[in-house]
């Protein structure tokens, strides 16, 4: 879990009433962290965002049903979000540690 808040990723988390479920699986060879962030609650709109320039170290950011749009720099929208859906990406923890973030 460390490592998430070191990306500057554990934001990446919905504004809601109910608190999201982070699945973490940590790839040391790569220095990556595959991170699934799972929401129960439906809603017409959600929207996520990521603190302290954490966008810089997120890849393949990608919703498991309909599609998610970037709505500024460190900010994302997706319409329609249906309960228990959720949303993977891959930090890239190297490049964190590299830059001394």
């Amino acid at each position: 879990m460390a490592g998430l808040w070191l990306a500057g990723l554990c934001a990446l988390a919905p504004a809601l009433h109910a608190a999201p479920r982070y699945e973490l699986n940590y790839e040391p060879d790569g220095e990556r962290l595959q991170v699934r962030v799972c929401v129960d609650e439906a809603v017409a709109q959600r929207d996520f965002r990521l603190h302290r320039g954490g966008a810089a170290n997120v890849e393949a950011l990608r919703r498991e049903h309909g599609r998610i749009e970037r709505t500024g720099d460190s900010h994302w929208r997706a319409a329609d979000w249906r309960a228990g859906e959720c949303l993977r990406y891959t930090a890239r923890l190297g490049d964190v540690a590299q830059r001394r973030d």
